[in-house]
């Protein structure tokens, strides 16, 4: 039941980014494109999807990264498991299970400073590309 309880707030949360992101763009835009009778696929495609970009960007990578941190499922869905032969293993899972189960610490550490990494690097290529306006 956990999946899909995160799985639809993961939604609300991205519905709620965009509507913002909606609710930035001016309304002149639209008044003016409605003046010049310009077709509502373009209006779509050159007011709209540009003025959410940033919204479409942050939403990506953050699902992207939420993906990596993927734990509680696959914990709670194979008692514990990894799924039959690994099949479901996560980094998150990995690294837990070298921490706890199999006892070796150091690999733990190194999977998590890598996950960090990868989440860092994500993070610092959203920041840039929202600053390239």
């Amino acid at each position: 039941m956990r999946f899909r309880r995160s799985s639809f707030s993961v939604y609300g949360r991205v519905w709620l980014i965009f509507l913002a992101g909606l609710q930035t763009i001016p309304k002149d835009l639209y008044n003016a494109a409605r003046v010049d009778s310009t077709p509502r696929w373009r209006v779509f495609w050159k007011i709209t999807v540009p003025g959410i970009a940033p919204m479409i960007s942050y939403a990506f990578i953050m699902g992207f990264i939420s993906a990596f941190k993927v734990y509680n499922e696959v914990f709670s869905l194979w008692g514990g498991k990894a799924g039959p032969a690994n099949s479901a293993i996560t980094v998150v899972y990995y690294i837990y299970d070298k921490f706890y189960n199999s006892h070796n610490y150091g690999l733990a550490l190194a999977a998590a400073v890598i996950l960090f990494l990868i989440i860092l690097v994500l993070t610092v290529v959203q920041r840039m590309m929202g600053k390239k306006k």
